[in-house]
């Protein structure tokens, strides 16, 4: 436990949930009940074995040997503790590879096979307002459509999963809330291109975004998990709503 701190301040910075790592003291109590027990056994049934073939080969020669039982005892004691460690080692290696596992199998929400990403920098004189850095980007879409294979492309202010996160508290207009401070919080991503299709995300109702929605002229449109929308919407059908992101083009 002293040293859980040190080990999760060595984790890369965009690991997200750092913050959640801990020893569960039931489970880390359960373990060790059942790391002694089995550590207690082990090694008790090989020192009791031994300790009869001794005694029992001085039973024959008529001698006694002195501090047979220390000796013993001092040898069994070293087995347990041997054995402990070892299973307690393997306990951990187990827990680590169920963890793992549970990981690996959560549902992303996207495809991330044959998907390829890469950073665009539009910072600096040249990019001073939103028009220069729009057309900047649009322009490496262009470019990357071109090279042989790409099907689709697409732009994000950040990727899923890539520990650079954009959170806000969205409300509902249909929905409102006593206390904006209980709106529930949300990643948004702002995208430009086929973003729903390049990254194989799976729509369940209404569509995706098309050129239109790219106008400034155009009416603001949004793409809401269905996590976010039975959080603020229960069973009711999310399309056609309308919510407040904060520093977004327009109020709803």
């Amino acid at each position: 436990k002293l040293t859980l701190p040190l080990l999760a301040a060595r984790l890369p910075n965009t690991m997200q949930r750092v913050e959640a790592i801990h020893l569960d003291g039931m489970v880390l109590a359960a373990i060790a009940v059942v790391v002694l027990a089995l550590a207690i056994v082990v090694g008790l049934i090989p020192a009791r074995g031994a300790r009869r073939r001794v005694l029992f080969s001085g039973a024959l020669r008529g001698a006694t040997r002195v501090g047979t039982g220390d000796h013993h005892r001092t040898r069994a004691t070293l087995v347990v503790a041997e054995v402990a460690l070892a299973l307690l080692l393997l306990a951990s290696a187990g827990l680590l590879a169920k963890s793992l596992t549970r990981l690996l199998s959560v549902d992303t929400g996207f495809d991330p096979e044959n998907l390829a990403t890469m950073t665009i920098q539009s910072t600096g004189s040249s990019y001073k307002t939103d028009a220069l850095v729009l057309a900047y980007r649009r322009r490496a879409m262009t470019a990357a459509r071109a090279v042989p294979g790409v099907l689709t492309v697409a732009t994000s202010t950040s990727i899923p999963l890539s520990g650079s996160v954009d959170r806000y508290g969205i409300t509902a207009e249909d929905k409102p809330l006593d206390n904006p401070e209980l709106a529930p919080y949300a990643t948004g991503y702002r995208v430009d291109g086929d973003f729903v299709k390049t990254m194989g995300i799976r729509l369940l109702r209404g569509r995706a975004f098309d050129a239109a929605d790219m106008r400034d002229s155009a009416a603001g449109v949004a793409i809401v998990s269905a996590s976010l929308a039975k959080r603020i919407w229960g069973d009711d059908n999310a399309v056609g709503k309308r919510i407040h992101i904060p520093n977004a083009r327009m109020q709803w």
